[in-house]
């Protein structure tokens, strides 16, 4: 009698639990949209990727090559799944016709504390570390 009872209980407590909250190895969306803000780096050869993201939605960066900043931008972002989308909003220089009016979708393959690891739209991985205060 005490098993049914206890597993009527379980089940009572626990039904208006979404699944998502059993899936211990699935990262969530606040997991991550809290995470991901930080002042982050990605460095590729002679190439420099700095954006900085913030709490708000906004982030901004700057790309540089040699020494010489090559684009600065700006935009909006969000977490939907698992992928970090941006939106351009302004840049100094004229946005690559791919950006224009659209979002951009990057696969999250890592989100730690200081590592971020994203699969850009033309399959190549970018790897981002948080930039120490």
């Amino acid at each position: 009698m005490r098993k049914p009872l206890l597993l009527a209980l379980l089940i009572a407590v626990l039904s208006p639990l979404r699944a998502e909250a059993f899936d211990l190895f699935r990262p969530k969306d606040r997991d991550h949209s809290r995470l991901i803000v930080g002042d982050w780096e990605a460095r590729s050869g002679t190439l420099v990727a700095r954006v900085i993201i913030n709490g708000s939605g906004n982030f901004s960066g700057v790309l540089g090559e040699n020494g010489k900043v090559s684009w600065v931008y700006s935009g909006t972002w969000k977490i939907e799944g698992k992928e970090l989308v941006w939106h351009y909003d302004d840049s100094l220089q004229s946005l690559p016709e791919h950006l224009r009016g659209k979002s951009e979708r990057n696969k999250i393959m890592t989100l730690d504390r200081s590592k971020l690891v994203l699969q850009e739209t033309d399959g190549r991985v970018t790897s981002y570390q948080r930039r120490k205060k």
